[in-house]
């Protein structure tokens, strides 16, 4: 009987321990899954070149979200606020965003629609229309 009292107590202690365990595990999963969405919604980045625009090359980062953005040289030192290192490339950067965004929900742009054309301009294009 004292043996039986034995192993309840054991497994009653390993299965408290289990679950004490997955309770600290998932409890850190949940945190470290809402770090990692807020680190994505807040701390941003942009690199590239836009030759279209002039800029042969640009890294911009942003630390709440978008509001305002900083232009960082390659060696990670930051030159200023973007739209003064960079003027306008934050409209063309947003221009180009939206000219992808309409092209993912409506297909190919066709250039003799006035109102798809401006998109295009406002992305930085010339549009010429053979008729």
């Amino acid at each position: 009987m004292k043996e039986i009292i034995i192993v309840l107590v054991v497994c009653a202690s390993l299965l408290g321990g289990i679950l004490i365990g997955y309770n600290y595990h998932h409890s850190k999963v949940s945190l470290d899954l809402k770090d990692l969405k807020y680190c994505r919604d807040n701390y941003l980045r942009e690199q590239g070149c836009s030759p279209m625009f002039g800029v042969d090359w640009y890294e911009l980062f942003s630390f709440d979200g978008g509001k305002h953005w900083v232009a960082v040289n390659e060696d990670g030192s930051i030159l200023g606020d973007a739209e003064k290192v960079h003027p306008g490339l934050l409209e063309h950067l947003a221009e180009m965003d939206a000219l992808f965004d309409y092209v993912r929900k409506n297909g190919p742009i066709d250039p003799t629609v006035s109102s798809e054309k401006e998109i295009l301009e406002n992305a930085g294009f010339e549009v010429k229309v053979n008729k």
